[in-house]
C-alpha cells in the first residue's frame, strides 16, 4: 500500500509542477524507511531530528476510506516463558510451550477487557516460538504482542509521569502477566519475563483544523460522496510529524483494504489515480493562499 502511495504522491507533485506560477510555498517529498519495522518510524523522526519541518503533513498511508487525523498508540511486547526442558519420553519435564499457550489465553482474556473500553484497540499475537525437535520437552516459548492503545492512555501518561507514550497502558499488561502466579504454583516459581521492544505513541489533530478540512473536502469532491476525517486504528508516521513537529498531519492513502501486510497485498490503479487527484488538489488548494 505504501509503494502505491509514494507513487501516488509522485504523480501529484509532478501535476503541481506544471502550474507552479499559480502558486507560493514549498512542497518537501520524504521518502523514508522503518515505518512498519521495530524501528517504530526511525526514518521519519530521523527527519523531524534534523528539522524538516512545515506549515502541514500529509502522510500517504492508510487506505480510501478516510482521512487519518489520527492513530493508536501500539507498544510490541516480547513474553518469555520458562518451563523444564526434558527427554520427550521421559517424566519430570514442565512444558514450555504448554505453559506458553496458558500465558495465549491470559493475553486473551486481557485483550477482550480492553477492548470492552477501547474497542477501535486489537491486541495481536504475532510471533509464538517454543521447541526444537519432537524429542526435547521444550523448556522455554516466547511470544511477542503488538498491543494498540487509545490517546488517552498517552494523555494519561503525560499528566501523571510527564511523557506522553504508553508506560501507563504498559503497566497494565505488566500486572496482567504477573497476576499468573497467583494461581498457578509454576508461574509463582518461574514467572514470566516482559520486556518491550518498541513504544509507539498516538496522536490526534483536530478535525476542524483548516489544513484538514480543506483536505476532507478535497477528496470528498474528488470522489463525489461524504468523507470522514477519523483515527486509524493501527499506527502510522504521522504520529511522528505531529508531535515532534507540533504541527497538524493526516494520513492521505489508497491501499486496498484488508489487503495490508498480507502475502497478497495489492492496490487498485484506478484508487491511485483518485487519489493522486485528491492529494494534487490539496495541494494546490493550500499553496494558492
Amino acid at each position: 500500500d505504501t509503494k502505491g502511495n509514494l507513487v501516488m504522491g509522485l504523480m501529484a507533485v509532478r501535476a503541481l509542477l506544471q502550474n507552479v506560477e499559480e502558486l507560493n510555498g514549498r512542497v518537501i517529498f520524504e521518502s523514508v524507511v522503518d515505518e512498519e519495522c521495530n524501528g517504530a518510524g526511525a526514518g521519519s523522526l530521523a527527519c523531524c531530528l534534523a528539522g524538516v519541518t512545515g506549515d502541514f503533513a500529509l502522510c500517504l498511508d492508510g487506505d480510501r476510506t478516510q482521512v487519518d487525523n489520527g492513530c493508536n498508540g501500539v507498544v510490541t511486547a516480547r513474553v518469555l516463558v520458562h518451563g523444564q526442558a526434558g527427554h520427550g519420553s521421559g517424566r519430570g519435564a514442565v512444558s514450555g510451550l504448554d505453559k506458553g499457550i496458558e500465558v495465549k489465553q491470559a493475553i486473551d482474556l486481557f485483550a477482550a477487557d480492553h477492548a470492552e473500553v477501547f474497542p477501535q484497540c486489537p491486541v495481536n499475537i504475532g510471533v509464538f516460538r517454543a521447541g526444537t525437535l519432537p524429542a526435547i520437552v521444550p523448556g522455554e516459548a516466547e511470544l511477542q504482542i503488538n498491543l494498540n492503545y487509545d490517546v488517552q492512555d498517552a494523555d494519561l501518561a503525560e499528566q501523571q509521569e510527564g511523557h506522553w507514550d504508553g508506560r501507563i497502558f504498559r503497566g497494565r499488561f505488566e500486572r496482567a502477566m504477573a497476576d499468573l502466579g497467583k494461581g498457578d504454583e509454576w508461574f509463582a516459581k518461574r514467572p514470566v519475563e516482559v520486556s518491550w521492544i518498541k513504544d509507539m505513541y498516538p496522536f490526534w489533530c483536530d478535525p476542524k483544523d483548516e489544513y484538514i478540512r480543506t483536505a476532507v473536502k478535497a477528496m470528498a469532491e474528488v470522489r463525489g460522496g461524504a468523507v470522514e476525517a477519523k483515527p486509524l486504528m493501527a499506527w502510522f508516521d504521522a504520529a511522528h510529524l505531529a508531535r515532534q513537529l507540533e504541527i497538524p498531519a493526516i494520513g492521505l492513502g489508497f491501499g486496498t483494504p484488508g489487503t495490508a501486510h498480507g502475502s497478497g497485498e495489492y492496490v487498485v490503479l484506478e484508487d491511485l489515480f483518485v487519489g493522486a487527484r485528491t492529494l494534487a488538489l490539496t495541494l494546490h488548494r493550500l499553496l494558492s493562499r
